[in-house]
């Protein structure tokens, strides 16, 4: 949906790469950008270590002080209601 609004700037907080879900949600990601031709940008995903509202708020702040994206994708509600 965003791609196809146009964004091509899109972050990405993740949760704990150790838990299967966290995975499939980064390969989802990963995989939307490469098959629409978006180059990947790393200052623009953070993986937390857990999913806590504290948590996506400081992995937000670590984007922002690398790169502002256009909008941010959260693999969890807790981390996107931190990241805001």
């Amino acid at each position: 949906k965003f791609i196809k609004d146009g964004y091509k700037k899109i972050g990405f907080i993740g949760g704990n790469k150790n838990f299967k879900v966290s995975k499939d949600r980064l390969k989802g990601y990963l995989d939307a950008l490469k098959q629409n031709n978006i180059p990947i940008n790393k200052n623009i995903i953070v993986e937390a270590e857990n999913f806590t509202e504290s948590l996506g708020f400081k992995a937000m702040e670590k984007i922002l002080k690398k790169e502002i994206p256009n909008i941010v994708i959260t693999a969890e509600d807790l981390l996107a209601v931190g990241a805001n």
